[in-house]
């Protein structure tokens, strides 16, 4: 189903039809995905002898992240090897509005019918150390992992110094902590962890029933297990690695089983009120860091990112936490207008709040252009964000009274003549630190 929805979004991109859209390049034979051909690349992997080789084989196909765990010598290195290089991605989907569409429908019925689901490792990583484990446990009661999964966790309780240190840095920047600083700390932090495992479906699952891709090149039980198990049995799983999903139901010539990642189900409990904002906000940060890849962001999550959910409490400083500097970024699979698109909609909710001090437009509107990705000219970026938030002031389009018109008009002259002068400023400023 994935990759079905993936060939008529890839088609559509190709051919223009989807402005905002870069499509990701997958192998393709008369019509289908060419499992064949990442096949083949996996066993020019396999057979390679340097690390480096097989990294950069990872960073140019789309490929299952287990292929770069098996080859790096463990789950932890290989994400580890992707944040600090800063470089790669973890896949959690293609990007496109109908992979996400498709995600949530599975993550809506997960928690609106209760729905038994398998937790993989990647997925239970990630939750488990955000701290989002009795949350999840709480609106998703029938979770199931394998006994692998739950080997994994207990090695990871007994981290190597080198990968340690690594997490409490994550974990501090996403959650504003600071007070995490040596390991017993975060022994702490993953010492509640072993008891709510209690509440999980342990199942176990014989060597017979594994499915492998390569007879010569057989992947870690704790990637293989619960993708193994949710095929088999038919059942829905939370993963961050669709890819392998795919390959492996292939191989056994068996239906794609519904799947979402855990930032669906994240959004979904945000969607129906189960969790603030703020507690989304700092997982999608957390993802970020591990650069995975794609999580969308609309102007909605800036609003409350910035403004609150109900209450108005302005916080510039959240755009942080949004990371558009990456995932608005070409690299990440945005395009410019999209961006564009979305920070010009963004301006146009500033100058349309009642009340909002000159002084509070300008902290927030150096903030984010500051939080310009890299990749695009800064200056000619919020010249064409603002030129949309000019379009929306048109009344024909938002039906805005003409006594506010000049305001709004006023507003988007003097963020115009401040945006050179910020950027500037921003630019001494970096010269001056380096």
């Amino acid at each position: 189903m994935w990759f079905q929805i993936w060939k008529s979004h890839h088609e559509l991109a190709n051919a223009g039809a989807l402005n905002n859209v870069i499509p990701i390049q997958l192998p393709m034979s008369n019509g289908h995905i060419d499992t064949q051909s990442l096949i083949a690349i996996m066993h020019e992997i396999n057979n390679s002898s340097s690390k480096s080789q097989i990294f950069e084989e990872y960073t140019k196909n789309i490929l299952p992240l287990a292929i770069l765990a098996k080859c790096s010598g463990g789950f932890i290195p290989a994400i580890q090897q992707i944040q600090q290089l800063n470089r790669g991605y973890i896949n959690c989907s293609d990007g496109s509005k109908d992979e996400h569409a498709y995600q949530n429908s599975i993550a809506k019925d997960i928690i609106e019918n209760l729905q038994t689901v398998y937790l993989d490792t990647t997925s239970f990583f990630f939750i488990a150390i955000a701290g989002l484990l009795p949350v999840l446990l709480k609106h998703v009661p029938n979770i199931k992992i394998a006994v692998s999964t739950l080997n994994f966790f207990n090695k990871l309780t007994n981290i190597p110094s080198d990968n340690e240190q690594m997490f409490i840095n994550i974990y501090n920047n996403s959650f504003s902590r600071s007070d995490v600083k040596n390991r017993q700390q975060f022994q702490d932090i993953l010492e509640p962890i072993k008891h709510l495992l209690s509440n999980l479906t342990i199942e176990p699952i014989c060597k017979v029933n594994q499915i492998h891709i390569l007879a010569d090149m057989p992947l870690d039980d704790e990637l293989i297990d619960a993708p193994s198990l949710c095929i088999r049995n038919n059942t829905y799983i939370i993963t961050e690695d669709p890819v392998l999903l795919h390959i492996m139901s292939t191989n056994l010539k068996s239906i794609l089983p519904g799947y979402c990642s855990s930032v669906e189900i994240i959004k979904e409990l945000l969607h129906k009120q189960l969790i603030d904002f703020s507690c989304f906000l700092d997982y999608h940060y957390f993802l970020t860091l591990y650069r995975v890849r794609f999580l969308s962001v609309d102007v909605t999550y800036f609003k409350k990112a910035v403004f609150g959910e109900t209450i108005i409490v302005i916080k510039p400083e959240n755009l942080k936490k949004l990371n558009i500097k990456f995932v608005l970024s070409r690299e990440y699979g945005a395009t410019e207008q999209d961006a564009v698109n979305i920070i010009g909609q963004f301006l146009f909710h500033m100058i349309s709040m009642d009340g909002l001090e000159l002084k509070s437009m300008n902290n927030i509107f150096m903030v984010l252009c500051k939080e310009i990705p890299e990749s695009y000219n800064k200056l000619l970026f919020i010249q064409k964000s603002l030129n949309v938030c000019y379009s929306l002031c048109n009344p024909v389009n938002n039906f805005i009274k003409p006594t506010n018109l000049t305001h709004k008009i006023f507003y988007i002259s003097h963020l115009r003549e401040s945006a050179k002068q910020i950027l500037d400023f921003l630019h001494n400023l970096k010269s001056c630190t380096i």
